[in-house]
């Protein structure tokens, strides 16, 4: 039956065995239910994620708006699409482009551990300047894809956003030398590039009926408390980790939030 489907070939050896065609793909089913959930798991990732990554399930996508699309004149559940939109929580810019090139060039630099000569504008360089640099990690801030690396025989680490590089190559014939170790949670751990820090922030504050709603609905942490306090109004207790998303959060907050 798979022969006649053109996915296996009969082999000329005895006892007669077949093989998988090199050219054919067999591809796994998919539900409904599973279509739906690739199909807005598509639209909740579109407007945070370069396109050059997510170029790797483009294919998936298709299928699964393909199948719920052929689905909806018989089968109810397909039709949820018609009754289903997602709000993004703040409002959010549109991913910068990444050159799919450099995107491939920077993965295998960091897979294989090699240097890497990139063509690379900073925000505040008026021109484009090659560097020679030895990656260490990749970290992804919200639609920002960022570069870890240290310049040759430097234990300073530099981040560099992709959509920044214009050019990208592997430096085979150079030595990939780093003078000492890198730990990748220690370095946000230290705080570099303000997405973590080892400090605590200890929010106490009052907070509004309606943040108070949301908070004990959605609290800050596990260990938060919210109560009401001896005037009747309602106030927040928590320690949490020193981030830049917990000060912008609580920049944010207000009219609703008054540190105590």
């Amino acid at each position: 039956m798979l022969e006649e489907l053109g996915l296996v070939e009969r082999t000329d050896s005895m006892p007669c065995l077949w093989r998988q065609l090199r050219h054919s793909q067999i591809t796994p089913a998919m539900t409904t239910a599973e279509a739906l959930s690739l199909t807005l798991l598509e639209q909740q990732l579109k407007p945070l994620l370069p396109v050059s990554l997510l170029g790797v399930l483009d294919a998936q996508f298709k299928r699964a708006r393909a199948l719920v699309e052929n689905d909806r004149s018989f089968n109810r559940h397909a039709r949820l699409i018609d009754k289903i939109r997602l709000i993004p929580p703040c409002f959010t810019l549109m991913p910068p482009q990444i050159s799919p090139d450099v995107l491939n060039v920077i993965q295998h630099a960091v897979a294989e551990e090699t240097p890497i000569r990139i063509s690379y504008q900073g925000l505040k360089d008026p021109s484009e300047n090659d560097r020679d640099l030895m990656p260490l990690a990749l970290l992804q801030q919200g639609s920002i894809t960022y570069l870890i690396a240290r310049d040759p025989d430097s234990n300073n680490e530099k981040l560099f956003a992709l959509h920044r590089m214009k050019k990208a190559a592997l430096l085979y014939d150079q030595p990939y030398t780093i003078s000492s170790a890198f730990d990748l949670d220690a370095y946000l751990a230290a705080g570099h590039g303000q997405f973590f820090t080892q400090d605590s922030y200890n929010l106490h504050a009052l907070v509004s009926e309606k943040l108070a709603r949301v908070l004990s609905e959605t609290p800050t942490s596990p260990t938060m408390k919210l109560f009401r306090n001896t005037n009747d109004k309602w106030e927040i207790v928590d320690s949490l980790t020193d981030t830049a998303l917990l000060r912008s959060w609580i920049a944010g907050q207000q009219e609703n939030l008054i540190e105590i």
